[in-house]
């Protein structure tokens, strides 16, 4: 029978690195996520838009079977994908995380393949409180987790587990410790949504929050922002955690110029072509439809080629 210390070994050969919580700690991570809300320590459009949705407690039961969670960081690069035009090439940046499915389907069989003993099924909720609570992750300035020799080229993944876990290292969030005198995201964010006075970031004006809502207004922003097709890199980009780790990854993904021209108007995932729709769930993108063509135009825009 497979032992915690073998499953470890396992993810551990494939690079991640992972704990192990008692089951209840899904539910107690989204009331504390809910209670921040409620406090107003979150900026109340994040709250309705994004946190009273993903993380309310009865949208992540724990299965009756469940005896324990594992919460897992796994390796998440940051990638680029070639877009093609008329005038020429773009090649667009895609921030760590997006592209989560390759990884997980990844991790998934090898589990399957080495500890097919043990009973696994994916838990969402909030694995980056829940990584951070458990000394899997810390919290840097920027509100970004980083894992000891990961930095932030990490994604986090949950899972209830049928192994046994009694006892566990749930406690207090901690923090980068050069986050005290550091300073460098800070003053590389544009929208100077790092605030001096509180921890918590001013999320609503975060690039990401703009660009990747189909209600966002990122075109009104200054073109120079614009540097990823999704997201933003500006503070994890010059943070000393990532030094040497901000290089992209070739998703070997290229859309052809009619497949560009195609998602310039494209909202319904369903009328696009087969492989046009397998190169978008490659990389997640799919999950991003109704904004890429925007933001494609805005990328363009601030490199030069239109």
């Amino acid at each position: 029978m497979t032992s915690w210390d073998g499953l470890f070994s396992v993810l551990g050969s494939a690079g991640v690195k992972a704990v192990a919580l008692r089951p209840e700690r899904m539910r107690e991570a989204c009331e504390e996520i809910l209670e921040r809300c409620a406090r107003g320590e979150t900026d109340p459009e994040i709250s309705e838009w994004y946190l009273k949705k993903y993380f309310r407690p009865e949208a992540t039961p724990a299965p009756e079977w469940a005896s324990s969670l594992l919460v897992m960081a796994v390796p998440s690069p940051v990638s680029s994908v070639l877009f093609e035009f008329g005038e020429g090439n773009l090649v667009a940046t895609i921030p760590p995380t997006y592209i989560y499915g390759e990884g997980k389907e990844r991790i998934s069989a090898l589990l399957a393949e080495q500890c097919p003993d043990v009973r696994l099924v994916f838990a969402p909720g909030p694995r980056k409180l829940l990584a951070a609570r458990s000394g899997l992750a810390r919290y840097g300035r920027n509100n970004v987790c980083y894992v000891e020799g990961m930095g932030s080229m990490v994604g986090f993944a949950a899972f209830f587990c049928d192994l046994p876990c009694e006892e566990d290292a749930w406690g207090e969030v901690r923090f980068l410790e050069r986050c005290a005198s550091c300073g460098a995201c800070a003053r590389s964010c544009p929208s100077k949504c790092i605030d001096e006075d509180r921890f918590v970031i001013h999320a609503d004006h975060c690039l990401t929050f703009a660009n990747e809502r189909k209600e966002g207004e990122p075109e009104h922003l200054p073109r120079e922002w614009h540097h990823t097709l999704v997201g933003c890199l500006h503070c994890q980009a010059v943070c000393p955690e990532n030094a040497g780790r901000m290089k992209p990854i070739p998703s070997g993904v290229v859309f052809s110029g009619e497949e560009t021209a195609s998602l310039a108007t494209a909202t319904d995932l369903s009328s696009l072509p087969e492989v046009l729709r397998g190169k978008l769930q490659r990389l997640n993108m799919d999950e991003y439809l109704d904004v890429l063509g925007r933001n494609l135009s805005l990328l363009r825009n601030a490199t030069g080629l239109c």
